[in-house]
């Protein structure tokens, strides 16, 4: 058991963010509003007839006990994956591959954001909608939905950021 637990250890200290946000949507979870500034908030459901899991995960390393945190969320993966702690933080390291453009398909564009703020930012999307909140200095990929125009409309003010498609008039 120790050689367990100081494998997963070392595995959740590789771990980060990014690692495990990737994994999550992969396997159906959805990225929803979250009521903390500092954590992301999903909902996942392993089978229709279920009722949704939840799941927070922190933002970023700079969060208060980030390594606590991910260590609760993966054991709660546990739970719902019926699988080993390690073997889920092996998963999320090996599957996260960096988007790269010949990954994107027609009809998308891929976006990175950073706040360079010095406060939160709420970064709203409406294609595929999805809400986001942003640390400063946090930098986030996306992908979005566009029409046959390619446009996105970007609207920016003191708090928050909103991406969407342009109405035509």
């Amino acid at each position: 058991m120790a050689d367990v637990e100081y494998d997963i250890r070392q595995l959740v200290s590789r771990l980060k963010t990014a690692h495990f946000r990737g994994y999550l949507l992969s396997q159906g979870w959805e990225e929803k509003p979250s009521r903390y500034v500092d954590q992301l908030y999903f909902e996942g459901k392993i089978h229709e007839e279920e009722d949704a899991y939840e799941l927070y995960l922190p933002t970023s390393p700079n969060v208060a006990k980030y390594q606590t945190h991910v260590m609760r969320a993966i054991y709660k993966l546990c739970g719902i994956e019926d699988r080993d702690s390690a073997e889920i933080a092996r998963d999320m390291l090996a599957s996260h591959i960096a988007v790269t453009q010949s990954d994107v398909p027609t009809g998308v564009t891929r976006l990175r954001v950073r706040n360079s703020d010095s406060r939160p930012l709420h970064l709203q999307i409406d294609s595929p909608a999805r809400e986001h909140n942003m640390l400063p200095g946090e930098s986030i990929e996306l992908v979005c939905h566009v029409d046959a125009s390619g446009l996105l409309e970007i609207e920016r003010d003191d708090k928050s950021l909103i991406i969407r498609i342009p109405t035509r008039e």
